[in-house]
């Protein structure tokens, strides 16, 4: 073989070798795709829960939520945490996440914790999610969480996050009804209540975590579902039954839910009531199901808490609603990283009005 006839062949020889790494590596990636796919949309894991087909006319009971007590004095504190988006649990970035939180929770010594979203960002959700059980269980601190739009999205579903939220040590999670969905628009779960107690063991106040759906289902409600019209629904049902248990007085509530209301963008848009805190566009569902009507048409919540948006943290009164948003905790996701931390909520249950104070405390007022 001449010199020139060798080369060729060795031309070719490298170019069907690379040829069939590619063809390998192609294979390879596509497999991974279709297994993430069918995993994430097709297959995901699910748990059996406890089916609760809830109505309006169902009769209240008090004792079928949980209950947390104030101090002797009256004195409650509640660290707010959002939008952690664990990816893994275990990376540069999550470990300051976890850093964070810790210093969060050293620094306020809550008596609960409330994560309203986003716990995690990942393929597989389980890990993190796991991951953070144990940490809270670490702390020795009550804690509870609504669903984000981000947590399920996945290997595990709502019903499969939501078992382990609720065997998790500490966790105050419940399920809730399991039909709050509008006939199954939305995939709606942990729709639930934490009472809070004075020094004789009554019920003084009530926190009331709901699921605030995630992506939009049409063209009216834009990139991000609503609040459901179900959910409404049984909010309104949950504080008359709280208002009869208590002798026909009404108890005040503070609500949690992941997704800031549409009125919110309102709010933020009157100048002179103050927009401290207001930092980027409020990504809200461009559908108003009625939520905020509801609130105040009950006269029981005094404030909501909100997240998703990461660089938000204000707080502004609005028709005689205070509606507060918070930063994000985690540091694997966008946003300043001098704008990570959390929302500090004291109240006190032996004032009619809860004496409620709120205020950001940032990664930098722990150093």
């Amino acid at each position: 073989m001449d010199k020139i006839t060798k080369q060729n062949a060795d031309y070719h020889a490298i170019g069907f070798k690379r040829w069939f790494a590619w063809v390998v590596l192609g294979t390879i990636s596509l497999g991974m795709i279709l297994y993430v796919f069918f995993m994430v949309f097709v297959f995901q894991i699910r748990a059996d829960i406890p089916e609760y087909i809830w109505s309006a006319s169902d009769a209240f009971n008090i004792h079928d939520y949980s209950t947390i007590n104030a101090d002797t004095d009256g004195s409650f504190k509640i660290l707010q945490l959002s939008d952690l988006h664990f990816f893994g649990g275990t990376g540069k970035l999550d470990r300051k996440t976890y850093d964070l939180a810790q210093k969060l929770i050293d620094f306020s010594k809550p008596d609960l914790v409330i994560i309203s979203g986003d716990i995690t960002f990942a393929v597989d959700n389980i890990a993190p999610t796991r991951k953070w059980i144990n940490f809270m269980e670490s702390t020795g601190v009550k804690w509870a969480v609504c669903f984000g739009n981000h947590d399920s999205t996945g290997y595990a579903d709502k019903t499969k996050l939501a078992s382990m939220y609720k065997a998790a040590p500490n966790s105050l999670f419940d399920y809730g009804p399991t039909n709050l969905n509008d006939n199954g628009k939305y995939n709606t779960l942990g729709n639930y209540a934490i009472n809070i107690t004075d020094s004789t063991g009554s019920v003084k106040s009530s926190i009331i975590l709901i699921d605030s759906n995630e992506f939009g289902t049409d063209k009216e409600e834009g990139r991000y579902a609503p609040i459901s019209y179900s959910t409404v629904e049984w909010y309104e049902w949950y504080i008359n039954g709280l208002k009869d248990n208590n002798g026909g007085s009404i108890l005040p509530s503070l609500l949690f839910f992941h997704i800031p209301l549409f009125e919110c963008s309102l709010a933020m848009e009157n100048i002179n009531m103050g927009q401290q805190g207001f930092n980027e566009k409020i990504y809200g569902s461009c559908k108003n199901t009625g939520m905020f009507s509801k609130i105040k048409a009950c006269g029981s919540t005094l404030a909501t808490f909100s997240g998703h948006d990461h660089q938000n943290f204000y707080q502004s009164m609005y028709q005689g609603i205070l509606l507060t948003n918070n930063i994000s905790c985690g540091y694997n996701t966008y946003g300043d990283k001098k704008l990570k931390g959390g929302r500090i909520i004291e109240i006190n249950v032996n004032q009619s009005d809860l004496a409620l104070n709120t205020y950001i405390l940032k990664a930098s007022d722990l150093v």
